[in-house]
């Protein structure tokens, strides 16, 4: 990229990067006038393919321009000035004067995720903005300020709570923060790590990107079928998840264990990559762990799993999985969300 470009670029690697996940990361980044995914065309994703291209930068397809303000766009597919990375280059050249800057961004921009059933509450009590569903629905973003910085607030949660990014210059990092830690104490507001985030949205089913979703299983294997569009007349990976379309798939599930005896062996990081078998024998494996974790909400301790093509994949079936040197009584409680099927709260 800094060959077609002339400008100095990081290449800077994210979970998620060519799968659903990267695409609400992406979605939700700062505008900076060149982001773009790779091998990303209507969410058919790089690990459809079973292959990579030998030179990906020439390969970097744009993926949204939605006006943030004059000088800030970001890149969509329905754009008609530029259809792939080299025509945004040129039109990007072609521009005169000041009117298009190419800059990264990335270290100057940080996020906070605030989520739960207060957040609404606590936002509005900050800034001025109407955070009501009306005016400010699910998966939209709004510039706002607080405590006199500005900020870019997306209503997005992978905690499956009501809540909102809010994405702001990194030098006002601490500003914001002790901020709404001050406001927040009327609404017992409590920080949250990354091992409390990870186990909410296996409780909604959220994939994970390097575990849920790796190049070991195509769009359909990993219960995104569908986001495959084949009545597009072509996109990134659509004649490799065309031949398998009709072929027995395998089903990524949800499984609830039986609490371990111990709960100190690190239970969560125990059983990744796990064999799932049959019955506690141990004889037949049906399927893999992909990521699990203890669900607060749901008080049980969750697993997905990917079964193998020709399993029964029905809710309630018996099965096993092995945990620290034992197999686990394991049932099958769902094929996505098992906390708020519904998106009640997320979208309230």
């Amino acid at each position: 990229m800094t060959e077609l470009t002339g400008i100095p670029i990081n290449r800077d690697h994210k979970p998620g990067g060519s799968g659903t996940v990267g695409m609400t990361a992406y979605m939700a980044a700062p505008a900076d006038g060149y982001n773009v995914l790779e091998h990303i065309d209507d969410a058919s994703s790089a690990h459809a393919l079973d292959s990579s291209l030998p030179n990906p930068a020439e390969h970097l397809i744009p993926l949204v321009v939605s006006q943030v303000t004059f000088s800030q766009v970001y890149i969509r597919t329905n754009e008609t000035r530029f259809s792939d990375w080299p025509s945004f280059v040129e039109w990007v050249k072609a521009q005169n004067g000041p009117d298009v800057e190419l800059k990264d961004e990335t270290r100057d921009i940080s996020t906070f995720l605030v989520t739960g059933p207060k957040s609404r509450d606590l936002l509005a009590s900050v800034c001025n903005t109407n955070f009501s569903s009306d005016p400010f629905p699910w998966l939209t973003h709004q510039t706002l300020q607080i405590a006199g910085v500005t900020c870019v607030a997306i209503r997005v949660s992978f905690t499956g709570e009501l809540g909102w990014e809010l994405h702001i210059p990194v030098a006002e990092t601490q500003k914001i923060y002790d901020h709404l830690r001050e406001a927040g104490s009327a609404f017992q507001l409590k920080p949250f790590g990354m091992l409390a985030l990870d186990s909410m949205r296996l409780e909604k089913g959220y994939r994970s990107w390097k575990g849920d979703l790796t190049s070991d299983y195509n769009m359909f294997d990993a219960g995104l079928r569908r986001w495959v569009h084949f009545s597009k007349p072509d996109f990134t990976g659509r004649a490799a998840l065309a031949a398998v379309k009709d072929a027995p798939a395998r089903t990524l599930v949800t499984l609830a264990l039986e609490d371990p005896s111990d709960s100190d062996t690190g239970f969560g990081e125990a059983i990744y990559l796990s064999s799932v078998f049959n019955d506690a024998s141990g004889a037949n494996i049906a399927g893999l762990v992909l990521s699990a974790g203890y669900g607060h909400r749901t008080k049980k301790s969750l697993a997905l799993a990917v079964l193998e093509a020709g399993e029964d994949a029905s809710i309630g079936r018996s099965l096993a999985v092995e945990v620290v040197g034992r197999n686990r009584h394991a049932e099958i409680i769902g094929h996505g969300a098992v906390y708020d099927a519904d998106n009640a709260l997320l979208k309230g």
